[in-house]
């Protein structure tokens, strides 16, 4: 992937950069996924295993969370562009990070329990509407079936679209940038 210049005349993502596609997590209180998604915080996977990043830590049978995790960290360490949405599609979301985007987010379920969520911090993003970039909202669509959190895109056309959609809302002023 080329650079290319981002908001305020910086430079973003360079060779090696990934787009993913994120199911916001399922089990988290709406007004908290709601609340880090209007900070641009995406990436939002738990997995009981605390602030750890190590895949190893998951049972051998969890495989979409072994690699959700490893996407997520590598997400993290190279940067890249994002399509982000919750299940149901009620809010999709893109945007981009620079390497080294990781966050580590304590939250308070309604239960009382706490999760240690692995985030991204995006550096610019913004929302689609529902009447627009019907190719996100596909991909969006389709990973939000799965059980995987945290996916690579691997088609080069949805990689364009996802690129191209941010890159549309920059033009029409549309992304908070961080």
């Amino acid at each position: 992937m080329k650079e290319s210049a981002g908001g305020r005349g910086r430079r973003v993502v360079g060779e090696g950069a990934m787009v993913v596609s994120n199911r916001v997590s399922p089990d988290l209180d709406e007004e908290i996924i709601d609340g880090l998604l209007d900070e641009g915080v995406v990436g939002l996977v738990d997995y009981g295993i605390g602030p750890s990043l190590d895949s190893d830590l998951l049972d051998k049978s969890n495989g979409p969370g072994r690699g959700s995790l490893n996407s997520l960290k590598k997400f993290s360490r190279v940067g890249g562009y994002l399509v982000a949405h919750k299940d149901g599609l009620e809010r999709v979301a893109v945007g981009r990070a620079r390497p080294g985007s990781l966050r580590f987010e304590k939250v308070e379920m309604s239960d009382g329990s706490e999760k240690v969520l692995k985030c991204v911090q995006l550096d610019a993003y913004g929302e689609i509407g529902s009447d627009e970039f019907d190719e996100v909202r596909r991909i969006a669509s389709r990973e939000g079936l799965s059980r995987h959190t945290f996916a690579d895109l691997d088609r080069e056309e949805e990689i364009e679209e996802v690129v191209a959609a941010v890159t549309k809302l920059e033009r029409d002023g549309r992304l908070t940038y961080r």
